[in-house]
């Protein structure tokens, strides 16, 4: 595999949903990071180009280290929320091991196995050890994820288990490796 430099620049539109702010906690925006860029020649462990392909990580912003993300979710029916989607039409990659690979589930031994894994496209909020997804569409999956939306989904945290801001204010809570443009939805639950 073989990956340039992230001295490249982009341009990257979020529409993003934020709900449930409480009065203590803040969330200030969203910021992203270039982690990777695939330069000529790349491969994943398949076989299948990267070649023109980025990894972007996208980050929740807050006002204090305590402040915790515990949920990005969608409810179109019972909350009237925006579904939940990422939308990149050249596609996103995510790794042919089957769609386990979501956030904080990644596998040790199946990164060692498969190491192009590890530029996955996945929601996450932190990766804690115990970070759970449920979807209402059964056929929202990894290969779906970047074209079509969640209507009803969830990602979450145990309350004991959120993930805290931190000194750098920020949580994760999505990975995207695409080729184009990117727009994408999500509502927040912080405390």
């Amino acid at each position: 595999m073989k990956a340039m430099s992230k001295r490249r620049i982009i341009t990257i539109l979020a529409i993003l949903g934020m709900t449930n702010l409480s009065a203590r906690a803040q969330m200030t925006g969203v910021t992203y990071e270039v982690d990777t860029i695939f330069g000529p020649g790349a491969m994943d462990d398949w076989g299948n180009s990267l070649e023109g392909f980025v990894t972007y990580d996208f980050f929740a912003q807050f006002t204090n280290p305590t402040d915790e993300l515990s949920a990005i979710y969608a409810d179109v029916e019972a909350l009237n929320t925006a579904p939940m989607y990422v939308d990149a039409p050249c596609g996103c990659f995510n790794p042919e091991v089957g769609d386990v690979l979501v956030g904080g589930n990644q596998s040790a031994a199946t990164l060692a196995t498969f190491p192009s894994a590890q530029f996955d496209t996945y929601w996450t909020v932190g990766f804690p050890p115990g970070e759970q997804a449920v979807w209402s569409n059964p056929n929202y999956n990894s290969l779906s994820r970047c074209s079509q939306a969640e209507n009803g989904g969830l990602v979450f945290a145990f309350p004991f288990e959120a993930q805290a801001a931190g000194i750098d204010l920020r949580i994760q809570f999505a990975q995207i490796t695409t080729c184009g443009a990117i727009e994408l939805h999500t509502c927040f639950q912080v405390f």
